[in-house]
């Protein structure tokens, strides 16, 4: 599979930084950049590979590295959808700065109407902002693309505890567990719902297993 050479450079570019995207999944990223790199000879710029790319050098660290390579991505097509994302998050989460996230959030989905990754960072960054009226009128939107999508519905359990709605925090809380009964962020926020509830030796459970 990882010897295949395809028809084009594209297909077996897209090839390589699939089988790249594997091994980063499976904890190799030796391996994962082996592949990229095979995928940057046959078609240099790939995005997805330089995105991918990018994405193992800001989990090393390395972000002024991984901030140029999108920035790259990004002058050749404004537009494409992995590269914004990931430079948003790099921009809110390592960098601090929300704002600079969100706009670029905001150009991605203006870009991507229909990507789902693009409204829920959004809404993400909202709720991170406490604006909980800007959040919960894009959530709207966001539900009506993937209304039981597990990352939706984290978004839903957030906005409902951040509204202190407490039993809906709990109901939706519950239908993401019945998926993931082990997920720490989930077992986290159930437990805020039940507190929330006055119902302590619940929440105290809940917050035991996410020890």
């Amino acid at each position: 599979f990882g010897d295949r050479i395809l028809s084009t450079p594209a297909a077996t570019a897209e090839l390589k930084t699939l089988l790249a995207t594997a091994h980063a999944g499976l904890g190799a990223p030796e391996r994962a950049r082996e592949a990229i790199a095979q995928a940057l000879q046959v078609q240099p710029g790939h995005a997805p590979a330089v995105v991918l790319n990018a994405r193992l050098d800001a989990a090393a660290g390395q972000l002024d590295t991984a901030l140029r390579q999108l920035d790259e991505v990004l002058a050749r097509n404004p537009a494409d959808e992995g590269a914004g994302l990931l430079k948003g998050e790099i921009l809110r989460q390592a960098r601090n700065d929300p704002d600079a996230a969100l706009a670029l959030f905001r150009q991605v989905r203006a870009a991507h109407p229909k990507s789902l990754a693009a409204h829920a960072a959004v809404v993400g960054v909202l709720l991170q902002q406490n604006k909980l009226a800007d959040a919960r009128t894009d959530f709207a939107v966001l539900q009506k693309l993937g209304p039981k999508h597990p990352d939706v519905l984290l978004l839903q359990v957030q906005l409902a505890l951040a509204e202190k709605d407490f039993k809906v925090a709990r109901e939706i809380a519950d239908r993401l567990l019945s998926m993931a009964p082990n997920n720490v962020r989930v077992l986290l926020m159930a437990g805020t719902a039940e507190m929330g509830l006055n119902q302590h030796l619940l929440a105290a459970g809940l917050f035991g297993r996410a020890l």
